[in-house]
């Protein structure tokens, strides 16, 4: 973990010293371009809810979890600062267990899920007719939920929420960051791949398909 947060820095703080002089403006596309990017990423949250609860006493019977869905709209507005807005959302899913007696709720599931609005804001080092590589900040809120189906009203030991989310859900909005360099690959004018690499919430590594849409005329 500690080399892959090296390495990232690294990345970035090469690319904004020194990347400046990676600019190529050949067949640049200009400011006007909408970009939206859809795809599924890779989180710490499994880690962040399952490592605690099970710390804290309250055993893990984890089902499985999905990737991060993520959803990206930027816009250019001068031909290599860029603004956008994005959602990420996942879902983890468990049998509830009970430490205390020791029950497992076969029938019953447990979902946590915590979904990402954010701002961002990048800027393209390397920017040209078919490949965009930049680095960014991105700023937003987090929402988790926990909920335990078939819903009941309990006057006994019913299933308890695992203690690593009660953490999180106990606050409505919880504050994100992170940081992240990513790249673009158009493989026909207005169609593409993307991956980005990032430190914070709500992935580490996402990729997914990319598209353009050319709000302006080329000048």
């Amino acid at each position: 973990m500690k080399r892959r947060i090296a390495c990232v820095l690294f990345i970035f703080l090469h690319l904004t010293f020194y990347g400046q002089h990676l600019i190529s403006n050949t067949n640049s596309p200009k400011r006007g371009d909408l970009t939206i990017n859809t795809g599924i990423g890779l989180s710490t949250m499994y880690y962040l809810v399952y490592s605690f609860g099970s710390a804290s006493g309250n055993p893990v019977y984890s089902t499985g979890y999905s990737p991060v869905y993520n959803v990206i709209c930027d816009y250019n507005i001068d031909g290599h600062s860029n603004f956008g807005i994005a959602f990420a959302y996942q879902k983890n899913t468990d049998i509830p267990v009970n430490s205390d007696p020791y029950v497992i709720f076969y029938g019953y599931t447990e979902y946590i899920t915590r979904l990402n609005i954010a701002i961002r804001y990048y800027y393209d080092f390397i920017k040209n007719q078919n490949l965009d590589v930049y680095t960014g900040l991105r700023l937003g809120l987090s929402h988790w939920t926990d909920t335990i189906t078939p819903l009941q009203n309990w006057t006994g030991n019913g299933p308890q929420i695992t203690k690593g989310a009660e953490r999180f859900t106990s606050v409505p909005y919880w504050a994100s960051g992170q940081i992240f360099i990513g790249i673009k690959w158009f493989l026909i004018k207005n169609f593409g791949l993307n991956a980005e690499f990032g430190i914070g919430t709500p992935y580490f590594a996402e990729g997914g398909i990319c598209f353009r849409i050319n709000t302006r005329k080329r000048e």
